[in-house]
C-alpha cells in the first residue's frame, strides 16, 4: 500500500463509523477531524486514476467503484458544505458547478438551497465588484490543499488541538468549569511533552485557548467520543452526559455508546468490530442485500 491508500484506510475507518449518536446534532457528522483530508485523498485518487497515474487495483478505486452512488453523494454533499461555510479546494469548486449545470439541464426542480447560494452569491461579489474577477468570485484562486484554520486537522501548530482536547476532557471527566479548565491546562504544559509529536509544551495564552475551544470544541467532543467507542470501557456516566448536556454542546448523549461500522470492497461487505488493544474480528458478508 502507498502513503495514501494506507492514510485513507485509517480516516475512512474513523470517519465511515456509524454511531448511534450521531443524529443528535449535524456537528457530530460533520465535524470529524480528518474529513477535509480524506476528500483529498479520494478527489487525488480520482484525478490521478483519470490521468493513468494509477489503476483500479488503488485501494482507494476499490472502495470507490465497490459503491460509486454513496461516494458521489457525499464527495458532492462535502464539496457544499466546503464551499458554503469553509475554504474549498478545486476539485470542491468542480463538484459542485458540474452538479448545478447537470441538475440544470435535466431540469431537477429545486436546486438544493446549498447550491443556489453558492452560484447567487459568487455572481453577486462579481457584479459588485466584491470579487474583481470570476476566479476570486467562485473562490477558485488561493485553494490548493483547501487549508481551513476551522479544521485541527490543517493546522500547522499542534500545540493548539492538544489543548482544547486536555480541555474537554477536563470539562467532561472532572467537572471543571471553563475558568478551571484552561486554568489546569497553563499550569500543566510549561513542562509537558506532546506524546505525539515530542514537541515541548509552552504555556497557552489565556484569551487563545478559550477562542480555540470555541473554535474546535465539536471536533474535540468527537475525537472523545470515538476513543470512548474504540477502547474497552464504551460507556459515559450519568454525570459525564449532564456535563456535555448541560455546558458547551448542549446535546444529551446515550450513557451507552455503539458503533457498527462496514467496508464495501469489491463483491463483499467487510464488517469490522473495531477493538482498542485487541485484533480486529472481521466477518466478510456477500454484498448482496446488505443494507
Amino acid at each position: 500500500m502507498t502513503k495514501n491508500e494506507k492514510k485513507f484506510e485509517l480516516l475512512i475507518t474513523k470517519i465511515s463509523m456509524n454511531n448511534n449518536y450521531e443524529y443528535l446534532h449535524t456537528n457530530l457528522i460533520v465535524h470529524k477531524t480528518g474529513i477535509r483530508e480524506l476528500k483529498n485523498l479520494i478527489d487525488g485518487a480520482l484525478e490521478d486514476f483519470e490521468e493513468g497515474n494509477i489503476d483500479d487495483t488503488n485501494f482507494i478505486m476499490k472502495a470507490y467503484n465497490a459503491n460509486r452512488d454513496a461516494y458521489n453523494l457525499w464527495l458532492h454533499a462535502l464539496s457544499l458544505y466546503f464551499v458554503g461555510t469553509k475554504k474549498p479546494t478545486n476539485a470542491d469548486i468542480r463538484n459542485v458547478m458540474s452538479r448545478y449545470i447537470q441538475d440544470g439541464l435535466e431540469g431537477k426542480e429545486p436546486l438544493s438551497d446549498d447550491m443556489e447560494k453558492y452560484v447567487r452569491l459568487s455572481f453577486h461579489d462579481y457584479i459588485t465588484g466584491e470579487a474583481k474577477t470570476l476566479d476570486k468570485a467562485f473562490k477558485l484562486k488561493g485553494t490548493k490543499k483547501g487549508y481551513d484554520h476551522n479544521d485541527p486537522s490543517t493546522l500547522p501548530n499542534v500545540n493548539t488541538y492538544i489543548w482544547v482536547r486536555d480541555m474537554t476532557e477536563l470539562i467532561i471527566d472532572e467537572g471543571k468549569t471553563m475558568k478551571q479548565a484552561y486554568e489546569k491546562i497553563q499550569e500543566d504544559n510549561v513542562e509537558e511533552v506532546s506524546s505525539a509529536k515530542g514537541v515541548k509544551m509552552v504555556e497557552p495564552d489565556k484569551n487563545s485557548l478559550v477562542d480555540n475551544f470555541n473554535l474546535y470544541k465539536w471536533f474535540a467532543l468527537n475525537d472523545y467520543l470515538f476513543e470512548k467507542l474504540t477502547s474497552f470501557d464504551s460507556s459515559l456516566s450519568e454525570e459525564q452526559v449532564d456535563r456535555i448536556a448541560h455546558n458547551y454542546w448542549k446535546i444529551r448523549l446515550p450513557s451507552e455508546l455503539k458503533q457498527d461500522l462496514w467496508v464495501k470492497l469489491g463483491d463483499n461487505v467487510v464488517r469490522q468490530s473495531q477493538i482498542k488493544g485487541m485484533s480486529a474480528s472481521a466477518e466478510v458478508i456477500r454484498g448482496k442485500g446488505f443494507k
